[in-house]
């Protein structure tokens, strides 16, 4: 009977967490809820301000300053974790941990690293005024204060001075308690509020002043600007301990550096931790990774105790190539707080060598098509049609580099086929082509077949066929890696390298480089008699380039007739970031830019976003990764 149950739990375990990865995948309306709420809930009240005497803390100029690590006093349980000590800066705040450095004050609740509770987040000034902390009271009871007090806000204001503390206890509460105000604040931008280690959507509290005060856990207020009443206290309640809650990290710095690309149907480990956040030992959950809802591996937990950690090798073996979204889950039927018990990784699958249409014997060593000598280089050249062969739809292009070392850039290509059979006039424009790839890519430090797989599969009428390649990075990189290429006898390259100025491939640069130097290529092409085992992306009404992207990516949209459209972005726990587009857009294509900035105009963090497409006739999402 026993093992029945158990069998009968893990089906209904794995039914849940499918459901889980549609809900990210596809975006479902029940929002997944996570982060500091589990762990803390918000309350305010009026109580009398009672100033303390305790150990004064003085630096140069108290202004712009941080403590080194002071002890609390007492093991103070926050978010999950047990801290020992703090650090106190001027500005309003204080670091559990002591593990920051920065005084900061820019507050940044929302996207700091470490973790911050902040009465008063500001650019403040304690030149006239004081800083003290104390621990007060006996065990089990005790609590660490800290006091700003007469502090001037903001540092150049000598008409407002402010007055506040902070309280931790020893059982995990906070509260944060107002005194009087003299003067006015101006022109000030504080937050108010608390954060976990790697903030982000659902991992902070951010507090309004109001009456009555209001709090988030998605928008961060960093434009207060206003006195909050003597006797104001607001409180961050502890939720009672979670018995079973697993989470799970994927260790992206032991194996990324090595790039994102892996080879079709080759297995590739992925190094995932699964940490015992509850306070009972765990044994009966299992290990696994999906791509998409395909299940790639599936291994069984060890045992762990509360706080232990173990790190597990998932290894994905996958038949199709092309960009791929993997999920690995930490499967635990009694788990509390399922979300995030997920992790995303997005990668390049590279074809099958066998299957690309190769162009070119790659006996010499070249710097093309991409020049990372330079901080831009564009190249372009002309393959003839005998060369690719057979017509059809082309979605994938590869170059051979010999490699040292791991690149980061940011690559476009343009392809169109031409008349012409050499540029002795000059440059194809990329207005005269078709942009198929448009993204950050990761060049790993060895020699390789570099995969770029196409946003927009490619009509291949035959016809010589021109390719346009252009490069950027933000860095001098003085790196003279090379591709395998070949010189042939006519004038059918050009090639453009600087450090000075980006080129412009719709207006390229007039002084050039000509010559028969070409890259070894690898042409990945269905024929118009469709090959069975091969890999064929649909169409969507709904595309994006670049992506990943670091800074701004351009959504393309491919409309049947004038319609009215919503284009939003989400994050990958469901919750709304940004609505870019709500309005009619004519047939045919368009393009809508989204610059990586949240409703509240800050830069989103790195990671795994949603962009919904919703007209009256269907929704459609598309998946972008920010890199940064």
């Amino acid at each position: 009977m026993y093992s029945a149950l158990t069998s009968k739990k893990r089906r209904l375990t794995m039914m849940r967490y499918k459901v889980l990865i549609l809900a990210v995948l596809l975006l479902s309306s029940a929002f997944l809820n996570s982060g500091i709420s589990r762990y803390y809930t918000f309350a305010y009240t009026i109580a009398e301000y009672n100033p303390i005497n305790g150990i004064q803390l003085s630096f140069p100029d108290m202004n712009n300053y941080i403590s080194s690590g002071i002890e609390i006093g007492f093991p103070f349980p926050y978010c999950g974790q047990i801290y020992e000590d703090i650090k106190i800066s001027t500005n309003g705040f204080i670091n559990p941990g002591a593990n920051w450095n920065d005084d900061s004050p820019n507050n940044q609740l929302h996207y700091g690293i470490y973790p911050i509770i902040a009465p008063l987040w500001d650019d403040l000034s304690l030149a006239e005024g004081s800083l003290q902390y104390a621990t007060i009271g006996t065990a089990p009871n005790r609590e660490f204060w800290v006091q700003y007090s007469n502090a001037r806000w903001l540092y150049n204001n000598f008409n407002c001075y402010v007055n506040f503390q902070v309280v931790l206890s020893e059982n995990g509460k906070i509260k944060f308690r107002y005194g009087n105000t003299n003067g006015s604040p101006l022109n000030c931008s504080a937050s108010i509020g608390i954060n976990m280690p790697n903030a982000g959507a659902g991992n902070f509290f951010s507090i309004t002043p109001s009456n009555p005060p209001t709090v988030s856990t998605a928008q961060e207020n960093y434009s207060i600007n206003e006195i909050i009443p003597a006797g104001t206290v607001y409180i961050f309640n502890p939720l009672p301990p979670v018995l079973y809650d697993l989470s799970l990290k994927i260790e992206y710095s032991m194996f990324y550096t090595e790039g994102i690309y892996h080879n079709l149907h080759e297995s590739f480990p992925l190094p995932v931790t699964v940490k015992n956040n509850g306070t009972e030992t765990v044994d009966n959950y299992d290990v696994v990774l999906y791509c998409g809802l395909t299940e790639l591996c599936r291994l069984n937990g060890i045992s762990l105790a509360p706080a232990d950690s173990h790190l597990y090798d998932l290894v994905a073996t996958i038949d199709s190539s092309g960009w791929k979204h993997l999920t690995a889950i930490a499967e635990l039927p009694e788990d509390e707080y399922p979300e995030d018990n997920i992790g995303d990784y997005t990668c390049i699958i590279r074809p099958n060598p066998n299957t690309g249409i190769i162009v070119g014997s790659g006996n010499e060593l070249q710097r093309i098509p991409i020049d990372v000598y330079w901080k831009y280089s564009l190249y372009e050249t002309i393959y003839y049609a005998e060369e690719i062969g057979n017509s059809g739809t082309i979605y994938g292009i590869s170059y051979y580099m010999n490699s040292t070392f791991s690149h980061n850039l940011l690559v476009k290509i343009w392809v169109g086929t031409t008349n012409l059979t050499n540029l002795n006039e000059g440059w194809i424009a990329a207005g005269e082509l078709t942009p198929v790839f448009n993204s950050y890519i990761i060049m790993p430090p060895e020699s390789n077949e570099v995969y770029f797989p196409f946003s927009t599969p490619y009509q291949y009428q035959q016809g010589n066929l021109c390719v346009m390649v252009y490069h950027s990075h933000t860095y001098a990189l003085a790196c003279t890696d090379t591709f395998l290429a070949q010189t042939v006898p006519e004038m059918r390259a050009l090639k453009r390298w600087t450090d000075a100025y980006d080129p412009d491939p719709y207006n390229p640069p007039v002084y050039n480089e000509l010559n028969g130097k070409m890259p070894k290529t690898a042409f990945y092409l269905i024929p118009e008699i469709p090959v069975q085992d091969e890999y064929l992306p649909q169409a969507k009404t709904i595309g994006c380039y670049p992506n990943p992207f670091k800074e701004t990516t351009t959504l393309q949209l491919n409309l049947d007739k004038k319609q009215e459209v919503c284009l939003e972005i989400y994050n990958s726990k469901g919750q709304k970031v940004k609505t870019i587009f709500n309005g009619y857009v004519e047939k045919g294509e368009t393009e809508i830019s989204w610059n990586g900035l949240d409703n509240n105009n800050r830069t989103v963090a790195n990671g795994l976003y949603f962009c919904k497409l919703k007209t009256k006739d269907r929704c459609e999402t598309a998946k972008l990764i920010v890199l940064k």
